[in-house]
């Protein structure tokens, strides 16, 4: 029973936790590395976000992002140049801001009482290092610009924090290795 225990409490948690680069794609001289996904909303909220981060190298230049992913009943849209607000552990205010407009899917849902239309987008936030260093701290409360009303999130405790700085790094280290080649060791 206590080695049970200690796996559901300790070990599962820190597989649950686990992070990894979802893709690493290279196109047209360019190369783009994403992780993982992280939730950061409950099932029941009206609104539910995902959080990842990026890199996009092209030749010496190289730019992260924080992604955002957004599940709303609502049509909504967040264009180039609207902000993300990201509040750290230290109450210091992050602004990020979008890269592009965000292209919005519509789906639907089924539930056994309802048929929802169910509104997915992800946009891409730029993000610097010394940025990624004030998120690494913990985020404690998030609002995201839309062209509706402003979504904000607060969390009692980092929820998204830590995994965009782990994210962050892992990027930046696939980066700055060079990618296999399918024809190595043909």
């Amino acid at each position: 029973m206590k080695k049970l225990l200690f796996v559901l409490l300790v070990i599962l948690p820190m597989v649950a936790c686990a992070q990894k680069i979802a893709f690493d794609r290279t196109r047209d001289g360019g190369r783009i590395v994403c992780t993982d996904e992280v939730r950061a909303t409950g099932i029941t909220e009206k609104v539910k976000q995902w959080y990842c981060v990026s890199g996009f190298t092209f030749g010496d230049k190289t730019t992260y992002s924080i992604g955002v992913k957004t599940n709303w009943n609502e049509p909504f849209c967040i264009e180039k140049g609207m902000k993300l607000l990201l509040r750290n552990m230290n109450n210091e205010v992050i602004t990020l801001v979008a890269e592009s407009t965000l292209e919005v899917s519509e789906g639907t849902y089924l539930s056994p009482k309802a048929t929802l239309k169910v509104y997915t987008g992800t946009a891409y936030y730029s993000v610097s290092p010394e940025d990624m260093a004030k998120v690494a701290v913990g985020i404690k409360k998030v609002r995201i610009e839309t062209t509706s009303d402003p979504v904000d999130k607060e969390f009692g405790s980092d929820k998204i924090g830590k995994f965009l700085s782990k994210g962050y790094q892992l990027v930046r280290k696939s980066l700055e290795t060079k990618k296999a080649d399918i024809t190595d060791g043909f």
